[in-house]
C-alpha cells in the first residue's frame, strides 16, 4: 500500500518536470537550428533562446499540436471513404452482349 501511494504522490511533479525538459529541449534544439541555416541561407539574424520559445509557439498555434489519438486510422478511413465513392461515380458499366 505505501509503495502504490509513493508512486502516485510522485506521478505529477514528474510529469511537470518532464513537460518542462521537453519545452526547454526543443526551444534549444529550435534556437541551434535557426543559427545554425538561417543566418547562412537568407542572411536573417541569429536568435535568442526565448525568440526560439515564442517561434515554436507561434508555429504550434499556425499548424496545429501534435494530436496521436488514431491519425494515420483515420486518413485510412477517409481514404476508404473516397476510394468507393470513385469507384461508383466512374466505375464503367460492363459491356454486356
Amino acid at each position: 500500500m505505501y509503495v502504490n501511494n509513493f508512486k502516485r504522490r510522485w506521478l505529477v511533479p514528474r510529469f511537470i518536470l518532464f513537460f518542462l525538459l521537453a519545452i526547454f529541449a526543443f526551444g534549444l534544439v529550435i534556437m541551434l537550428l535557426w543559427n545554425w541555416l538561417m543566418p547562412v541561407l537568407f542572411s536573417l539574424p541569429q536568435i535568442n533562446y526565448f525568440q526560439a520559445l515564442g517561434i515554436l509557439l507561434f508555429s504550434k498555434l499556425l499548424f496545429g499540436f501534435y494530436r496521436h489519438s488514431a491519425s494515420w486510422a483515420y486518413h485510412r478511413e477517409r481514404c476508404e471513404q473516397w476510394r468507393k465513392k470513385y469507384e461508383e461515380k466512374y466505375e464503367k458499366p460492363e459491356a454486356t452482349a
